[in-house]
């Protein structure tokens, strides 16, 4: 019996495996709503090779980081920072917690070079890719970036790949808050999803911006279908949740976790935002 081929971690090599890499995420990154740019050159940028995940032949993941400095916008920190371009999993390979591990290789990329900060964009209505990013790798989001019309084009997520939150995230040991808690505590909800004869929720509330140390903010929980059956309930959605976000951004708060209750029939999730200044001083 021959034994199955085991997991690698490593920069994808050669023309054909980069060929390989670009193919997989035009599969997967089928909009600017994906975890990354929307960008599939995966050449010409500084900052090293693409990470393929890779069982045998066959290239299940792939990551892609550039260095980046922004001094000059008022809302980034400045300084040099590793900025995650591309991020992509095999659909046939989702539940294996490969973009984690390959965002673990970013990491001690980052940490290599001496940097304290990854950052990256993503659609703050992906609850898939919020669970990896905000809960499990302890990413922390302070501003919606604006496409050039002034719509909202996705949150800007910080990732201080030193501090204690990230380790604590990345051992399993500072998951903290469960949504059942923090329903359980009265924390007050921004907005509240109306379930529809249809299935879907219906975006409400959403008027009175957070006013104590931390809110709840929910977003739909299987978007992607939503969006392909119901475009303007979803650009409805869209909208609210740019507008919650950026008035609780303005007022000193931040995005730190995501909560989810799953096993239901119809299954809730929610981003947590606290007080930065009550909660972080």
């Amino acid at each position: 019996m021959t034994d199955a081929p085991s997991l690698v971690l490593r920069p994808l090599k050669g023309l054909q495996e980069i060929q390989v890499g670009r193919e997989l995420l035009r599969r997967v990154l089928k909009t600017s709503d994906a975890p990354s740019t929307g960008e599939t050159d995966l050449q010409g940028a500084k900052g090293g090779q693409p990470i393929g995940a890779l069982e045998g032949e066959r290239l299940l993941g792939v990551s892609r980081a550039t260095l980046e400095v922004d001094d000059a916008n008022p809302r980034r920190v400045p300084g040099q920072r590793l900025r995650i371009t591309h991020l992509a999993v095999d659909p046939e390979a989702t539940g294996r917690g490969l973009g984690e591990k390959l965002m673990a290789v970013q990491r001690e990329h980052a940490i290599g070079q001496g940097l304290q900060l990854v950052t990256w964009r993503q659609d703050p209505l992906d609850v898939r890719l919020a669970h990896l990013s905000i809960r499990k790798l302890g990413a922390v989001s302070r501003w919606v970036r604006r496409s050039g019309d002034g719509q909202a084009d996705g949150l800007e997520v910080e990732w201080w790949v030193r501090s204690a939150r990230v380790q604590a995230r990345l051992a399993g040991t500072g998951s903290g808050l469960e949504l059942v808690d923090a329903l359980e505590a009265g924390v007050p909800k921004l907005n509240t999803g109306v379930l529809g004869d249809d299935g879907y929720l219906r975006p409400s509330g959403g008027e009175q911006p957070p006013d104590g140390a931390m809110a709840l903010v929910e977003i739909p929980f299987e978007f992607a279908e939503l969006r392909s059956r119901d475009l303007r309930l979803a650009e409805a959605w869209r909208a609210q949740i740019g507008e919650i976000l950026d008035r609780a951004f303005a007022l000193g708060y931040w995005l730190t976790d995501f909560l989810w209750l799953r096993g239901e029939r119809h299954p809730r999730a929610y981003y947590l935002v606290i007080d930065g200044e009550r909660q972080l001083s």
